[in-house]
């Protein structure tokens, strides 16, 4: 009999109704992402890897039966590796180097968040939540490394070659011959012949992008219907989308036909750094289709429209008890802007006379453009799959093929093969391999030449070089449209604790190289990089945890089956605290678990204050920096924080707790006109430089690490003490693009970090009672930094916090609650002021109050109203969810920072 994981992961019952299995990244930024929803039993690995860049809405799937009720938590890791960068030294000579020595390599962070819920054995809901934060350098352009005005292909205040990097602008002599070899001067006055390409990287500050989408489905017995809808929002690209799809089963269920479609409707709004103009030209064709305009204090901005349709067709067929296989169509139909409004293209000039012709000698000057894909794109994608149980080895074999054309002339392959093999009956092995191969665009161009043969006193001359007087109409140097191909390989490690309840984990590593490329004509080696993702996924899956009656007592009142004077009417006293408070219990008994989820919200916006006083913004420039005066000052900050609550009581009277959180910030900030910063080329007012206002951070945060110790519990009291610490795993050390020299510390700003940087020490001492329908209970907790100073040079204020609070129970369902909170933080500990950059320095910082330590902590009152529903019975008894708005009503801060709008707080638990 097979293992109940290799059972479920090889079900054939409906094979086509599971999550979409997509390829790989490269495939999915180079066509579009249509994703047909093929089985795949883990497709968690791979979800990671497109989650941030896969088109939003084109992957559509039935909702079906076979996918259980449940749900499931996700973090994941996306990692390229330093790539390899060329320069020629002053001999002449070519140098390689890794950029990851300099400039950050991209790293993406993703949380997934999903539930899939029935109800009435027909009706299902699919709530879907994702988010990544990108952050890290990427190629923006390729030019001939002779060309390259830095010497190394990195760009740091701006992302764009030199505008005119001519011998007498830019002391970098170069050119090229008739047979197009390029040639440059050493410092000894000797031509040398270097034909290396290289890329221009360019490097962002971090960037969250944010989706949610919904599914709703009904079931018959051999059919289905789905329809869905969703939003994605980055700050420069929001997309909406929707679907529909449905299933047929035929032949007693031996049979079953998928179909979809997809709509999704994307807006591009893109600011430029004026700093880039100075860098970039914009052909007047390119400026008017995309509505390039100034916007406000001299920025530019593209703003631009997409539509997507697509169509998809499966058909599964059971060909023995043990195997079946999948045949897939897809087609989607892209209009509008499809281009990345990021990517340049370098354009090398000429104006060839015939004495350079006779020389061999052509000079040569560089720009770099836009680039300007089509505005159509017309995909196919054909894809089959074989699915065979193997019983002699109580194994699983998958085996994949995917083709994709466009009429870009896009031609690619993808082959897979995953082999699933249990090991007893709560762990599943399943190693892949995966091969990738793809045709380049037919306009991608690693550069571009431009010019004509002309007398010396300019009269055209005729030549072949005159073929190049005209762009083509279209073009881009994005090595993603390049032939290259990809190999990789992972592994899927699943253990089920207890039935209902898995864990996966996963890691594969990719290679991407252009000598990968079936039938040749692919990229140069300087395009080669690889990456890695990697995962952790918690499942859980209520419906296959064998809730018994006990256990929905326990749900419903907290002390377990059997208590007296304890009924499921009456909701525990913990499950009653407000939705703010944590380690205000410890599990009834031994052998319990609970888990949780938490969500925080908070604001900042309006005034300045210093203490308790507004303050003007002429004051906070003159005072908030120190000696220096402040070059921008915060004008709104958001916070979320996402926290997975897991909770075990080895014994009755101690609960042992673990707290992985994701946060994400958002600031955006004013800039001081009086400050002037150069950026580059030219000296601009802080003003002008719109990518410096807005600063983004997301990642995993710190993870907790707690023991509720139950020192008092009677009917009617209880008495919990939480000893535990938090280490440091979320990132205190993020920096600024240009800040590529860490030992500058200077970091973002100190609270955009996701992390302390240092071991932290969070004890809690609770008292909460109860009688009839009213409740209440005070709490007394703080930080105590364990640590004088983390990696980054500095360290976050000790915290004391105390919170009262009261409520009525209404139902035997819903309860009410208010509670006063006050807290105390004290200010960040530098070992000295910060590293500002100033003008005669190079690119100036956009440093403000919140880059000294001084402006952080303070005082702080807040009231908090709250509701609690808890469900005693029925499918979900056990589920319970609480709400809290946190108001501030007295504020003392130290130093000079935003004043506060509140904070939402909402909690989710289930125990069995």
């Amino acid at each position: 009999m097979q293992p109940r994981l290799l059972k479920h992961a090889f079900s054939a019952a409906n094979p086509s109704s599971s999550d979409t299995n997509p390829n790989e990244s490269d495939r999915a930024l180079t066509q579009s992402h249509v994703q047909l929803p093929l089985a795949s039993p883990y497709p968690s690995l791979a979800t990671l890897t497109l989650a941030a860049l896969a088109l939003p809405g084109l992957a559509v799937s039935v909702a079906s039966a076979a996918d259980k009720d449940g749900v499931d938590f996700q973090y994941g890791r996306y990692q390229e590796g330093p790539r390899t960068l060329h320069s020629v030294d002053t001999s002449g000579n070519v140098q390689r180097q890794f950029f990851g020595d300099k400039l950050r390599p991209i790293e993406v962070d993703n949380l997934r968040m999903r539930g899939r819920f029935t109800f009435k054995d027909r009706i299902r809901l699919i709530l879907d939540y994702t988010q990544d934060t990108w952050s890290g350098a990427t190629p923006i352009a390729t030019a001939p490394i002779v060309s390259l005005n830095n010497g190394g292909g990195i760009s740091g205040a701006s992302p764009y070659l030199s505008p005119d990097n001519t011998s007498e602008s830019a002391g970098i002599p170069y050119f090229f011959d008739q047979q197009f070899n390029f040639y440059n001067k050493n410092v000894n006055n000797v031509t040398r012949q270097v034909n290396t390409l290289a890329h221009t990287m360019s490097s962002a500050s971090p960037e969250t992008r944010k989706q949610g989408d919904i599914k709703l489905s009904y079931e018959w017995n051999e059919a289905a219907l789905t329809l869905g809808g969703g939003v994605s929002e980055e700050h420069d690209y929001h997309s909406r989308f929707g679907s529909v799809a449905g299933r047929l089963d035929f032949n007693q269920k031996r049979t079953t036909l998928n179909f979809s479609g997809s709509y999704t409707h994307s807006e591009t709004d893109a600011t430029f750094d004026p700093t880039a103009l100075g860098f970039l030209s914009v052909p007047f064709t390119v400026s008017r289709q995309l509505g390039f305009r100034p916007a406000k204090d001299s920025e530019f901005r593209t703003q631009a429209t997409r539509s997507d349709w697509g169509l998809q067709l499966g058909l599964t067929q059971i060909l023995t008890r043990n195997a079946f296989v999948n045949f897939g169509v897809g087609y989607t139909d892209s209009s509008g802007y499809l281009a990345n409004p990021y990517k340049a293209v370098t354009v090398v000039g000429f104006s060839a006379t015939p004495a350079q012709l006779d020389a061999n000698r052509i000079a040569a000057t560089t720009q770099s453009i836009l680039e300007q894909r089509p505005n159509e794109r017309r995909q196919f994608v054909g894809t089959a799959s074989y699915r065979h149980y193997i019983a002699p080895f109580n194994s699983a074999l998958h085996l994949d093929y995917r083709y994709f054309q466009d009429d870009w002339d896009i031609h690619a392959h993808t082959m897979e093969a995953q082999w699933l093999q249990p090991i007893g009956n709560d762990w599943m092995v399943t190693p892949r391999v995966r091969y990738y191969t793809q045709s380049s665009a037919d306009f991608y161009h690693a550069f571009l030449l431009q010019g004509t043969v002309k007398t010396s006193i300019g009269r055209p001359i005729a030549h072949d070089l005159n073929r190049f007087n005209v762009l083509p109409e279209h073009y881009s140097s994005d090595h993603r449209l390049s032939g290259f191909g990809t190999l990789s390989a992972g592994v899927t490690v699943t253990k089920e604790f207890v039935r209902g309840v898995t864990l996966e984990t996963g890691f594969e590593y990719y290679t991407h190289q252009g000598g990968l490329k079936l039938g040749g004509g692919s990229e140069q080696s300087f395009a080669d990089f690889n990456f890695w993702t990697a995962n952790a996924a918690l499942k859980i899956n209520p419906s296959a945890l064998g809730i018994t009656n006990a256990t929905r007592n326990f749900n419903a009142s907290g002390y377990g089956a059997g208590q007296a004077g304890h009924s499921a009417a009456h909701a525990p006293i913990f499950f009653n605290a407000p939705a703010g408070i944590m380690f205000d219990h410890a599990l009834p008994q031994a052998g319990q678990f609970m888990l949780g989820y938490r969500y925080l919200f908070a604001s900042q916006n309006g005034s300045m204050l210093s203490g308790t006083q507004r303050v003007s913004i002429d004051e906070v420039n003159r005072n908030a920096c120190g000696d220096l005066e402040c070059a921008a000052w915060p004008s709104t900050m958001t916070t979320n924080m996402h926290m997975l609550e897991v909770m075990f009581a080895p014994t009755r009277w101690a609960t042992l707790m673990l707290m992985p959180q994701w946060m994400d910030m958002n600031m955006a900030m004013e800039s001081n006109a009086n400050v002037k910063l150069t950026g580059g080329h030219a000296s601009h007012s802080s003003s002008a430089l719109a990518a410096a206002r807005r600063h983004e951070t997301g990642g995993i945060g710190d993870l907790g690490m707690y023991t509720l110790f139950k020192l008092w519990h009677d009917r009617q009291h209880q008495l919990t003490l939480s000893i535990g610490a938090t280490a440091p795993t979320g990132d205190a050390n993020i920096h600024s693009p240009k800040e590529v020299n860490k030992s500058a510390n200077k970091v973002i700003n100190f609270g955009m970090q996701t992390g302390s940087g240092t071991w932290d020490f969070k004890p809690t001492l609770t008292y909460s009672g109860g009688v009839d329908k009213l409740f209440w209970g005070v709490q007394a907790g703080g930080t105590v930094r364990l640590e004088k100073r983390n990696d980054s040079g500095y360290s976050f204020g000790d915290v004391f916090h105390t919170s009262a609070w009261g409520g009525l129970r209404w139902t035997n369902w819903m309860s009410f609650t208010a509670r006063g909170l006050y807290t105390s933080e004290g200010k960040v500990v530098t070992d000295g002021p910060p590293k500002i950059i100033l003008a005669d320095e190079g690119p100036m910082q956009h440093y403000g109050p919140f880059d000294f330590g001084a402006n952080y902590g303070g005082r702080f009152v807040d009231v908090g109203l709250g509701v609690n529903v808890h469900v005693p019975g029925g499918s979900f008894a056990g589920h319970s969810a609480r709400f809290e708005w946190l108001q501030p009503v007295h504020t003392d801060y130290n130093g000079y920072q935003l004043d506060r709008d509140g904070a939402l707080r909402v909690t989710w638990q289930y125990g069995f």
